[in-house]
């Protein structure tokens, strides 16, 4: 394991466990912008998700600009924790040249979703991780892990990685759930995106197929079956 990950998480937790010197303290604080792609699929599939098992630990794999990740917090009890995952530099989606939705964003991208957080309140149960996925698996000392919310890039290789990577981390009774299950069909049909990356983790794993659920864009892995016969 690399030591500049370790390194690094060290840091961010020594930063933000210090009373008076954290990240949220020390940022110049812009004024919001709720840009992003939060759906209603994936906010009516979060809430049923967070009600029914009451996370305390939560992570979200990609977050940008926060709206996500605002919204699981608002859901969460005052003692819970929520790790945003995200690199903050765009993945290769945001970086083409016809983004200009992204691109222009990209150079402030992670003070504004800093300052979007203390916006919202809920900067107390919200921890940044600026790392990549899979460096944030191996570095965060977190077991049992009651949620985990994947919804960085959308190609099939870092979806089956994202779910290969955490989900060992996540505990008996804990969630994987994710979003764009239909993303990509309309660019490259034949490409397989976030299913094909769900389905080849699932095999690899040895999870059933059973277990894996879909309502429009948001989709979920129950293997105890603890909230699909209320859905």
């Amino acid at each position: 394991m690399n030591f500049s990950v370790f390194f690094l998480l060290f840091i961010s937790l020594d930063i933000l466990s210090t009373n008076n010197m954290n990240i949220y303290n020390v940022i110049k604080v812009i004024p919001s912008d709720n840009h992003g792609w939060f759906g209603p699929d994936n906010e009516t599939g979060l809430a049923k998700v967070i009600s029914k098992i009451n996370p305390k630990i939560c992570v979200e794999i990609g977050s940008w600009l926060g709206l996500s990740t605002t919204y699981i917090a608002a859901r969460l009890s005052d003692d819970s924790i929520l790790y945003a995952v995200d690199t903050w530099l765009g993945s290769l989606e945001h970086n083409q040249s016809w983004r200009e939705d992204t691109q222009k964003r990209l150079p402030t991208l992670y003070q504004q979703f800093l300052s979007n957080i203390i916006h919202s309140g809920f900067h107390n149960r919200i921890f940044p991780l600026r790392m990549s996925s899979v460096e944030a698996s191996l570095a965060l000392n977190e077991e049992n892990i009651d949620m985990v919310y994947i919804d960085g890039s959308h190609f099939e290789e870092d979806v089956y990685n994202d779910f290969i990577s955490w989900w060992p981390k996540i505990g008996n009774t804990g969630m994987l759930c994710g979003d764009d299950w239909r993303w990509g069909s309309d660019l490259r049909p034949g490409d397989k995106w976030v299913p094909g990356g769900v389905r080849r983790a699932m095999q690899k794993l040895g999870i059933a197929s059973k277990h894996l659920h879909v309502e429009g864009n948001f989709w979920w892995i129950d293997p105890k079956n603890n909230i699909n016969k209320d859905f």
